[in-house]
């Protein structure tokens, strides 16, 4: 861990780093750790390809509890776009994989082409409670970056087309569930980012930067307890890449104090803790905390804020 001081870029030392791999390495599921090897230690993208794919079911969908928030085996389109996307940034998603999920997801499709968040359990599962009854709409967070695997790998069709058309009228209404979940922002990004009518993409975008810039959707105060959890998401939480189209939202003197303050939660563990719970539930922070602490270094590392790697 590191003391923020004003004008100097402190970087996450090499015993902080050394402090988050043997955290992850403890405690983390084994998708965190093959995700660590991967990023920070020359790692094989197989070992993320594996640990991604004993999540699916033979339905195409992806369950098992791989969002910590519930233990349910049973699919999830929530899931499952979880899966697609990490298997996507480790170079390892292909077309049969996207088209066993789109068996899995398509079925669920509204009349309105768009996806739903999570389905009803059909079981009893240990879970949170705002698992018990899920919304049961389409929603643009689940449906965007569906179409933007498909767009990305060249699969067109009449789902495509009719789920897209929702997607850009969910961005036209400005629709703003999850606003503060960054998350969901990086997923709808994927779709603009992917998107064949790139001249409405780049307005869209630009309409996103000016949104999430908004006091009221971004914590710009980094010492709050919460900063950069779940609905106090911090600059880069959102531009969680130097080159991140979501980038020129922010300063540098926004960026770099999220930097900073990023580097200072790093608790004496190793780890970037959520204090995630719920009551007669199989606490998921541990879960959470692998993801975070994950996502932390990841976004340390593009930004060149680590000491030694």
């Amino acid at each position: 861990m590191a003391t923020i001081e004003s004008n100097i870029m402190i970087k996450l030392t090499n015993d902080a780093f050394i402090k988050a791999r043997n955290y992850l390495l403890a405690e983390g599921r084994i998708l965190e750790k093959r995700l660590f090897d991967y990023y920070f230690e020359s790692g094989s993208s197989s070992g993320v390809f594996h640990s991604i794919l004993a999540y699916q079911n033979d339905d195409g969908g992806f369950g098992w509890g791989l969002e910590p928030d519930t233990a349910s085996p049973e699919s999830q389109p929530l899931f499952t776009v979880m899966a697609l996307l990490w298997l996507d940034r480790a170079q390892r998603l292909d077309v049969e994989t996207i088209k066993q999920s789109l068996g899995f997801l398509l079925p669920l499709t509204f009349d309105d082409g768009g996806l739903p968040w999570m389905l009803k359990p059909n079981r009893e599962y240990p879970r949170a409670n705002h698992f018990d009854k899920p919304m049961h709409r389409s929603v643009i967070t689940i449906t965007a970056p569906i179409v933007g695997l498909c767009e990305k790998y060249g699969i067109h069709n009449e789902w495509t087309n009719k789920a897209s058309k929702f997607v850009w009228e969910s961005i036209k209404e400005q629709q703003d569930e999850h606003v503060q979940c960054a998350q969901c922002m990086h997923q709808r990004l994927f779709f603009l980012e992917n998107t064949s009518n790139s001249l409405l993409a780049e307005r869209a975008i630009t309409s996103l930067r000016s949104w999430i810039s908004s006091k009221n959707f971004t914590c710009f105060n980094v010492s709050h307890p919460e900063a950069g959890l779940y609905l106090h998401p911090t600059p880069t939480c959102y531009a969680n890449h130097p080159d991140s189209a979501l980038r020129p939202a922010f300063s540098d003197e926004q960026i770099n104090a999220s930097l900073d303050a990023l580097i200072s939660r790093q608790d004496e563990t190793g780890a970037w803790a959520t204090g995630y719970g719920y009551p007669n539930y199989l606490n998921p922070g541990m879960h959470w905390d692998g993801m975070y602490t994950i996502n932390a270094l990841k976004t340390l590392k593009d930004y060149d804020r680590i000491e030694v790697l």
